[in-house]
């Protein structure tokens, strides 16, 4: 399917592509929502104008995140719904600490927290060593996107194991989560990852260890010395706020007793 996310302007263009992403006819959607095809299709030509509750059901009835909800209203001409808040709004204290206190209670394991464009948010001490220990404390600082931090020469991608395998795997997950959330910043993440792998093609360290895990596992090697994690993801439960959506808690864990023992040392 060939994606262009920011070349959807109006309203019609936007229902468009989510009605044939998410593979419903306009009979279909029109049925779930008790209107006529004609109307939707008036609709979605922009031959007729949806009023806010039509956009809100449409969105509703093509389980649209957030953030695109907001898009929908945007492009047919109305008032966002959800707010759009920084960690450091007032409303929002309480999401921050509860999340400080799950980095924390986390150590002496990494844990970091990002967005859905993968910028980091926040991190824990065990993290930021972990980061320092392999490309150093000064270099570390200069990355804000853990995407771009493990793709760049500088950053990690010389450390990791299996990195054609890792890479594969990670520019796969941006491009299905580009797809399902209809986030442009993922399109411009994509296209530049592809291309930072394409200029740092070069041999890559291959690991001896099976991955007998029943999770996909990432190696990072520095000086003879090998750790091997795997990572869990958390996200809110019914969030009502887009930033809140948008938070995830991502987790990790050693992967054998020689990991375990560099966090406990």
């Amino acid at each position: 399917m060939n994606v262009s996310l920011q070349n959807r302007k109006t309203f019609g263009e936007n229902l468009k592509f989510w009605r044939k992403l998410k593979k419903r006819s306009q009979m279909e959607l029109a049925l779930d929502l008790g209107i006529s095809a004609k109307h939707l299709s008036f609709v979605e030509t922009g031959r007729s104008k949806p009023s806010r509750e039509l956009v809100c059901k449409l969105a509703s009835a093509l389980k649209l995140p957030l953030r695109e909800q907001n898009i929908f209203l945007n492009s047919a001409g109305y008032n966002s719904e959800f707010r759009e808040a920084s960690l450091e709004n007032s409303q929002l204290i309480i999401i921050k600490e509860s999340l400080e206190r799950m980095l924390e209670n986390h150590n002496p394991y990494p844990a970091f927290v990002i967005n859905t464009s993968y910028d980091i948010l926040m991190t824990n001490s065990s993290y930021r060593d972990l980061v320092a220990f392999f490309i150093g404390k000064n270099k570390s600082k200069e990355f804000t996107n853990v995407m771009e931090l493990t793709f760049h020469r500088d950053g990690l991608s010389s450390f990791i194991q299996d990195w054609n395998l890792i890479s594969d795997f990670l520019l796969s997950r941006i491009w299905d989560e580009m797809i399902t959330t209809g986030n442009p910043k993922l399109e411009v993440l994509y296209k530049k990852l592809t291309e930072s792998r394409r200029k740092n093609e070069k041999e890559v360290l291959r690991s001896n260890s099976e991955h007998n895990l029943p999770v996909f596992s990432l190696t990072l090697t520095k000086n003879k010395k090998s750790l091997r994690f795997f990572s869990m993801i958390t996200t809110f439960g019914t969030p009502l706020d887009l930033t809140c959506q948008e938070l995830r808690i991502e987790s990790m864990y050693p992967a054998d007793e020689v990991t375990k023992s560099f966090f406990l040392k």
